[in-house]
């Protein structure tokens, strides 16, 4: 249980969280799990949270997402580019050689990410034409610099510049948001913050490039700043969660601590399934026991043990350190198993304080040469109350958990080949910076970062992002809006959270029966129907509203498509969204989930839909390509419901709209009815 003091405090930052608006985003880079960038943008716009943002920040894969939003790329044109690229292929072409000699940053694998800058640069030119064409009069406006720039956009190959930007934003505040994105010097190391302030005369698109040029995997991008050429590399080795680049410091020209953490909101990428070794879950919902337990309760505990020791010990008696180590230990444990049976405090709470006192007595009397700060110290206080609370700041300071804890594999990946095949040598370390950043979370963010989960994807599987896509933009989308509702950051007038949980849940129970159903699997015996039948029932004999049912039904689909992103459930999910949100029509959705049973009813599958034998899924979709799928469905004889297409579309037909769209689609003249499939 937590203190008074320490409930009241969380009380109030979460009062102070929910009365001021989002006005800054920070996307994280992730490699190909910006793939789920789209999603969480649609999530801002319809929640009525995007409407504030002011200026946003973003490395390596969340530089690129941060800039497409920042100038007002529609979140739906986002996805289709992102939908319809193969992720891979923005990587380029080997630039390397296994046998020669490479230049500095490149290693046989390295790749030249040139169709990775024309995608920006291409996105950043064809948004801004776009949208500079809604506006009414745009030539009259007497600006010299946006003429110049409306000059500069009708030439074959315009440089939209970080001072480009400045200029529409002022003009045009609603559309074009400020933006700053850092990279890593190279071979140095440097950070370089990109921004309208310190480089206005950079290409936008050539700094997004140099912020996503992973080391070893892209090589580096060559920019000039203030009048010299440099290289640079991905802004992520350095800071992958970029939140402090909004607020600079006009007599320095660098960034301040970001002054508006309650109005910021952070995208992050977890790790992995499992939440315990999850270091953004960790940060965010982990024990927090360096918050709970005070300097004053840890001073008075080893002052305790202190007394308990001294009367073990002999007089005259003279321990090494490991001896001295051991006796204290023992005697905290005996301190703090009385103040459990007093009920002065829980065993969870004991268990905690015993390992961070166990770690801080270790630490600096076995490794005295590693706390060599702490004993000037300590040798020059004069009594013994300032001796111990300096014992407790050490103490508090174990108390705070390792959230990345980089095992040989990972440090290897990320430091040491980044060093020798990459020529990269930076005065830090990769796994410690993600551990800064991860600790920055967990300490400034915990009420304002959106954990963004796409199972087992890493940062450089790109086939299997590109595989997974659409499921991936429905998870990005449903994080969002969990955490923008959860937190109350969405706007009630526009985004109505009850009917949103109920939506999806009366979408997917449809979809996935008649995934089930177009597979010959019987529904009584699916294990997650039977999980959301029993869950549903208990929740119902407990007297919970439909919306509190819907919720957590919702949350048990998302938990099961996250262990599987190819799973039936994932097919499912994400098409409930896609069909709630209008971008598949029913049409598209029967056509899709047609195909979909077919993949899944095993080797023996045959079709007859179109007329002719298939039993191949890549036959069937061929097949079905421009077809009319209600047109096909009308021509079906006999509608038995004994036919794979009569189950799918009898299942489908409790949908929103899914009726009535087929009743109203264009008929055409019937020919021959034909027997559609088993």
């Amino acid at each position: 249980m937590q203190p008074t003091h320490v409930i009241k405090s969380t009380l109030a930052q979460l009062k102070e969280a929910h009365s001021k608006r989002i006005e800054r985003i920070v996307c994280s880079g992730g490699g190909a799990k910006g793939v789920v960038y789209p999603g969480s943008y649609k999530a801002m716009e319809d929640t009525g949270v995007f409407k504030g943002v002011q200026t946003l920040s973003g490395a390596s894969a969340g530089a690129i997402t941060a800039t497409m939003m920042a100038l007002g790329m529609p979140s739906s044109e986002f996805r289709k580019k992102l939908l319809t690229t193969n992720l891979k292929d923005l990587m380029g072409t080997t630039v390397g050689t296994i046998f020669g000699k490479n230049a500095p940053g490149i290693a046989f694998i390295t790749k030249d990410g040139k169709p990775l800058e024309e995608f920006i640069r291409e996105g950043i030119i064809t948004t801004i034409k776009e949208k500079l064409l809604t506006f009414e009069n745009i030539e009259k406006i007497t600006d010299k610099e946006l003429q110049q720039l409306l000059d500069k956009l009708k030439t074959s190959s315009p440089s939209v510049t970080f001072g480009d930007l400045a200029v529409l934003n002022r003009h045009f505040p609603e559309h074009f948001k400020s933006l700053t994105m850092p990279a890593v010097k190279f071979p140095s190391g440097k950070v370089q913050i990109f921004s309208s302030e310190l480089t206005p005369e950079v290409e936008i698109a050539l700094a997004c490039r140099a912020s996503a040029s992973i080391p070893v995997i892209l090589e580096p991008v060559t920019i000039v700043v203030d009048g010299a050429a440099q290289q640079f590399v991905d802004g992520g080795v350095y800071d992958n969660l970029p939140t402090d680049y909004f607020d600079l410091q006009a007599d320095t020209r660098t960034f301040a601590r970001n002054t508006r953490p309650e109005q910021t909101l952070v995208f992050a990428f977890g790790e992995g399934l499992d939440n315990k070794t999850n270091q953004v879950f960790q940060a965010l919902y982990g024990t927090r026991w360096d918050e709970v337990v005070d300097n004053e309760l840890l001073a008075d505990l080893m002052r305790a043990a202190i007394v308990v020791a001294k009367r073990v010990i002999e007089s005259g008696d003279r321990l090494d350190p490991t001896e001295e180590a051991q006796l204290l230990s023992q005697s905290i444990k005996f301190v703090l198993d009385q103040h459990v049976k007093q009920n002065a405090m829980t065993i969870d709470e004991s268990k905690a304080i015993m390992t961070a006192m166990k770690k801080s007595i270790n630490s600096i009397l076995l490794k005295p040469q590693d706390y060599q700060a702490f004993w000037d110290s300590y040798q020059q206080k004069g009594d013994e109350e300032s001796k111990l609370a300096l014992l407790a700041n050490i103490i508090k300071e174990k108390m705070k958990p390792i959230l990345y804890d980089a095992g040989i594999i990972e440090q290897l990946k990320r430091n040491t080949l980044v060093r020798v095949l990459g020529d990269f040598i930076a005065p830090y370390r990769n796994t410690d910076q993600k551990e800064i950043g991860y600790q920055k979370l967990r300490a400034q963010y915990a009420l304002r970062t959106v954990e963004l989960r796409v199972g087992d994807i890493k940062t450089t599987d790109f086939d299997e992002a590109t595989k997974a896509a659409r499921v991936m933009d429905t998870l990005g989308y449903l994080d969002t809006i969990n955490h923008i509702t959860n937190h109350e950051l969405h706007d009630p007038e526009v985004f109505n959270t009850g009917e949103f949980y109920l939506d999806i849940v009366t979408n997917f129970d449809a979809i996935y029966k008649a995934v089930l159903a177009g597979a010959g699997k019987e529904l009584e015996r699916d294990k997650l129907m039977q999980t959301i039948n029993t869950l549903q029932n208990q929740l119902r004999i407990e007297g919970k509203s439909e919306e509190d049912i819907a919720r957590n039904v919702y949350q048990l689909i998302k938990d099961k498509v996250e262990e599987n992103l190819d799973s039936a459930q994932a097919f499912a999910l994400s098409r409930a969204v896609e069909y709630r949100n209008g971008v598949l029509t029913a049409q598209e959705l029967f056509k899709e989930t047609y195909e979909e049973g077919f993949k899944r009813s095993g080797t023996f599958a045959m079709s007859n839909i179109t007329g002719e034998r298939i039993l191949r899924t890549g036959s069937l979709h061929e097949a079905l390509k421009g077809k009319d799928m209600f047109e096909l469905y009308r021509n079906q004889s006999p509608h038995n419901g004994m036919t794979r297409t009569d189950k799918v579309f009898a299942s489908l037909e409790n949908l929103t709209s899914f009726r009535g769209a087929y009743e109203t689609a264009p008929q055409v003249e019937q020919g021959k009815g034909f027997k559609s499939d088993l």
